[in-house]
């Protein structure tokens, strides 16, 4: 069979030549490397207009170089070879492949009987594989590409009118989650009835003996904002060692006492990255190359996801590589209560992040050995030691999620003459004491007793997650903004992040209606969910004029204001430049703006 392959990052051109030749397939892969079609690099002129009836993002213009190698490629394909456009599963990869269907249609529009939208959730045979049968069974699965992307389109529009709005108004770079970020650090400490949670800051860990023997009782106290002194007392005393006293196994008398399950869950992205820059001092935007450059090789599945669910295809092939590893408690029963309902989850629709080894020699034996051997110092300017840590980290756990984590319940009692303050006591007794019914795993990471302080980065990422603002490909660009910008600070050690002198300047340069994150999370979800009144029939453009419209009329009027101010000067934009920020790059407001780099793009501001 020959086929033309259509996708994204340059860098996976050869794992998808390697692929398709294990299929029997002839192959010219061809990547776009980011959109087809690209707004400028400046955010002025703003090149976007919003007229009744229609919404035109007219700056929005294709880049000659990868339309010519679109044409070029199809022009010289075998007749009846298929063409599979296997952009990523997600808005900006829907965008793309929109694109590049009106190509393939201008170029001859019958060869619309030889397209397959493919949406491999791994990079491996298998997964491509199941994609191509899918989109087979469903006619090609082309007849929704105009419907699934509106969301890209109006997310783009929206994020760089609001980019560029807020941006002039502070004279910095400000989009529509920085500004909902600021305001959900002043809620974290000012009003936190606004918010729906405070970010992890840090933890303790406490250790204690066992009084039967056998493994010892742990004890984890996540920490919000504040230390307790009585425990942060105990932990700095006996950092590293196990505190005075016992735990003693509770008993179950009749059904009083049950064991409890740990609820362990397969990563998503925030949690990878996070994970990354708590326990190994990798940065959120290092950490996230790492996983991009694992998925593009092969080595793990779709790394860009805010569930943390798994489907039982994918738990059978945690199941093999768990095997790989001589792990054989991993069981794929343990799937159920990880399930995964597609359509019923979050906006991204992949699963949680799970291993995808390949199964010849040498690779199975790089990947035991690096799941089981401990992690050491890990070089943060080394991309392949990086690479292989996040492997290492999704890897474990995926394999601790499908484990039956049973966990036997203890009641602390201290030793009466050790140095512990009869407050600490009370405070150690308070704690919930658990120790795991099965074996350790060969990693189990260190349990031992201590206080750890997570960086920014982390507290950033797990705020944004909980707040719901900003997105899986997104997280890591935000938070590293947000530390070179020092427009939030952490007061004190494991204290909550707060605006900084130039976080409080910019808020207050904003309007107050941008400032509440839940308006950040309404403006993301009437951008990405069909509305009642959107005509499926109209042109993409009136799409995302309804779209916008949803948004627009649930904003404060000042919000409202200040955005329709912004299209009434880009009418004489030429003659009138805005006055502050006018040499602004798109990149500084949107993370993930468009560049010609081996990576997939979004213009989340």
């Amino acid at each position: 069979m020959q086929a033309v392959i259509f996708i994204e990052a340059h860098g996976k051109i050869r794992s998808w030549g390697s692929i398709s030749r294990s299929l029997g397939m002839e192959s010219d892969v061809v990547a776009t490397s980011g959109h087809l079609y690209r707004y400028p690099e400046s955010l002025y002129p703003l090149g976007i207009k919003i007229t009744k009836g229609q919404a035109i993002d007219t700056s929005r213009t294709i880049r000659p170089e990868i339309d010519r190698r679109i044409r070029n490629a199809l022009h010289n394909r075998k007749p009846g070879g298929e063409i599979l456009i296997a952009t990523d599963d997600d808005p900006e990869g829907d965008v793309i492949a929109l694109d590049i269907m009106r190509v393939i249609v201008d170029v001859d529009p019958t060869l619309i009987d030889q397209c397959l939208r493919i949406r491999p959730s791994a990079i491996t045979k298998d997964g491509v594989e199941r994609s191509i049968r899918i989109s087979r069974d469903r006619s090609g699965d082309i007849d929704d590409l105009v419907s699934r992307a509106v969301s890209g389109r109006t997310r783009a529009l929206t994020d760089r009118w609001m980019g560029a709005t807020f941006s002039r108004m502070v004279g910095a770079g400000c989009g529509r989650v920085r500004a909902g970020l600021l305001g959900a650090a002043l809620c974290w400490s000012k009003s936190p009835d606004m918010v729906r949670g405070l970010p992890e800051t840090g933890e303790f860990t406490f250790q204690a003996r066992s009084g039967t023997g056998g493994l010892p009782f742990v004890a984890h106290v996540s920490l919000n904002g504040s230390i307790p002194p009585a425990l942060a007392s105990v932990a700095r005393r006996y950092a590293g060692k196990l505190i005075p006293g016992h735990v003693s196994e509770m008993r179950s008398v009749g059904a009083a006492v049950a064991p409890r399950f740990k609820d362990i869950k397969p990563f998503n992205t925030g949690d990878a990255l996070s994970y990354a820059s708590r326990f190994h001092s990798i940065g959120p935007k290092k950490a996230m190359a790492g996983l991009q450059s694992a998925y593009m090789k092969g080595r793990i599945s779709y790394p860009r996801t805010d569930n943390r669910t798994i489907s039982e295809a994918s738990s059978s092939n945690v199941v093999q590589a768990a095997r790989i590893c001589g792990l054989r408690d991993v069981d794929i029963s343990m799937a159920r209560q990880h399930a995964h309902e597609g359509a019923t989850d979050t906006i991204t629709r992949h699963e949680g992040i799970y291993p995808t080894p390949r199964m010849t020699k040498d690779d199975m034996d790089r990947f035991r050995e690096l799941v089981r051997k401990p992690i050491k110092d890990i070089n943060p300017e080394d991309p392949s030691s990086i690479e292989d840590l996040m492997v290492t980290l999704v890897s474990r756990r995926s394999f601790e999620a499908l484990r039956n984590n049973e966990m036997a319940p203890g009641v602390y009692h201290p030793r009466e003459d050790s140095d512990l303050t009869e407050q600490e006591r009370m405070a150690l007794s308070d704690l919930e004491w658990l120790r795991p019914v099965s074996s350790n795993l060969p990693w189990g990471r260190a349990q031992m007793t201590g206080l750890r302080i997570w960086p920014l980065g982390s507290v950033v990422i797990d705020g944004m997650m909980t707040e719901g603002i900003g997105r899986p490909s997104t997280l890591a660009s935000h938070a590293d903004l947000i530390e070179q910008s020092g427009q939030l600070t952490i007061p004190s050690p494991g204290g909550l992040p707060e605006p900084s002198m130039e976080g409080k300047r910019i808020l207050s340069k904003l309007p107050r209606g941008i400032w509440n994150p839940a308006i950040c999370r309404m403006i993301e979800e009437a951008m990405s969910r069909q509305d009642e009144d959107e005509d499926n029939g109209a042109d993409i453009t009136c799409r995302m004029r309804s779209r916008v419209n949803h948004w627009f009329r649930d904003i404060t009027p000042e919000v409202r204001e200040v955005l329709v101010e912004m299209l009434k000067s880009e009418g004489d934009t030429a003659s009138r430049p805005p006055s502050v920020a006018v040499g602004l790059k798109a990149s500084e407001v949107a993370p993930e703006a468009d560049t010609d780099i081996d990576e997939d793009f979004s213009l989340d501001a």
